[in-house]
């Protein structure tokens, strides 16, 4: 099973900066005032994220709800019991009602 989240609509243009924010799986432009919320500092690279930074923001990192991966490139959740293997860069975490919330601050950016 696989949640497929937020599909953005806009296309970027290479080397833009840009947060993606966690909860919301949103590819926001970046700005001098972070996001409220956990997010992910990149740039659009050969029409993909490219992640900058390890996780960010403040917040409290969960511990319960649905265990598994979110990849930041499809913006699709799998749950850890996925047959897939987790293509990078991923973020592991929990999803919950209001959306999806690290479990730790690393962004996997290896297979």
């Amino acid at each position: 099973m696989n949640v497929q989240l937020h599909q953005d609509s806009k296309d970027w243009a290479e080397g833009t900066e840009l947060f993606f924010l966690l909860l919301t799986q949103e590819l926001v432009l970046a700005e001098k005032t972070p996001p409220t919320g956990f997010y992910v500092k990149g740039t659009f690279q050969n029409k993909k994220f490219k992640p900058t930074s390890q996780i960010l923001g403040i917040g409290e990192l969960a511990t319960s709800g649905r265990y598994g991966w979110l990849e930041l490139n499809s913006k699709e959740f799998f749950p850890m019991e996925s047959d897939r293997k987790a293509e990078s860069p991923f973020v592991k975490g929990y999803m919950m009602p209001q959306g999806f919330v690290p479990s730790v601050r690393e962004v996997i950016t290896t297979p």
